[in-house]
């Protein structure tokens, strides 16, 4: 029986060695990550490396970003996934290369949606307690109109095929103005914006790009034409083209009323101070060294002398 409970014992300390090394093995920062020749780098080495680069900035935004999304929670003014998905359509109607570097990658997607809700709900907090009269908004209208002022407006239907006769039966489907998710059933036919087809126009040559592009904001709607980029063909239909335009106060009123409560309110960095201040982050490892992070808004003066801070 003492034999056989040796044995089992020893079977447990032999998978329990085993256990350990394996969690040495993955978790270990002291273990090599690359080598170079004879040269090692370890995971410590990298990571020492990574924080020493971007650490500041990193931790920065976490804390931050947590501070003021729990500020705006308790304070109602949290900001919606709605408010973040209108801002994004703002972006897209007035600049919609700003979006570009997100829009192929999901990842960056949800990060950048992540600082705009951030941004919202920090400019949620600073104007909070702001009004403006109505003779106050028409005068900040007044003054800012063309920051309001609308790009020229140019909705396109786009098949991308590779053959010729393809492009051919894609112009003839468009100028039929066949539904863009039938013409997207078609054999060989892929359309911008159905099932999931988003190609990346940015890698598309310069030259062409430009060629689209002029050619589009001349064409009327109903207007049907076809570019080619190497081996594929672009099929485009222009479903209506607006002039560049400031629209009326009645049509923007929230966008001005809330750029206008900005412009009284106070300044972002101090916001942000008071948040921080208030907040009083937990360092619950090498205190010093992080809370140093933190040393330009943790000296802020709220009481609006010289002293200012450079936030991160």
């Amino acid at each position: 029986m003492k034999s056989y409970t040796a044995r089992i014992i020893a079977v447990i300390a032999v998978v329990s060695l085993l256990a350990n090394v394996l969690l040495y093995m993955r978790y270990s920062t002291g273990r090599p990550l690359v080598s170079v020749g004879s040269e090692v780098i370890t995971k410590k080495q990298y990571q020492d490396q990574l924080e020493h680069q971007a650490g500041q900035d990193v931790l920065s935004k976490m804390v931050l970003s947590k501070l003021i999304n729990q500020a705006a929670a308790r304070a109602g003014v949290a900001a919606t996934t709605q408010d973040v998905d209108a801002q994004i359509a703002s972006i897209e109607r007035r600049s919609p290369q700003l979006l570009t570097p997100y829009a192929q990658d999901p990842a960056k997607m949800a990060e950048f949606k992540d600082d705009l809700q951030t941004k919202i709900a920090l400019d949620n907090l600073r104007m909070k307690d702001i009004t403006v009269s109505p003779v106050e908004l028409a005068a900040y209208y007044g003054q800012h109109k063309t920051d309001f002022k609308l790009p020229q407006q140019v909705k396109t239907t786009t098949v991308i095929t590779r053959t010729t006769m393809d492009a051919d039966t894609a112009a003839d489907l468009l100028r039929q103005n066949q539904p863009a998710d039938a013409i997207g059933r078609q054999a060989r036919m892929s359309v911008v914006g159905i099932n999931g087809y988003n190609p990346d126009f940015s890698a598309l040559p310069l030259a062409l790009k430009q060629q689209i592009s002029n050619s589009i904001r001349t064409m009327k709607a109903g207007d049907v034409t076809t570019f080619r980029s190497g081996a594929l063909f672009l099929t485009m239909r222009v479903g209506n083209n607006s002039a560049a335009a400031v629209p009326p106060l009645s049509t923007v009123r929230e966008q001005v009323e809330r750029e206008a409560r900005l412009e009284k309110a106070p300044p972002a960095v101090k916001t942000i101070a008071q948040l921080y201040q208030n907040g009083k982050p937990t360092f619950h490892y090498d205190e010093e060294k992080y809370k140093s992070y933190f040393s330009a808004i943790q000296n802020y003066s709220l009481g609006g002398e010289k002293k200012t801070a450079q936030v991160p």
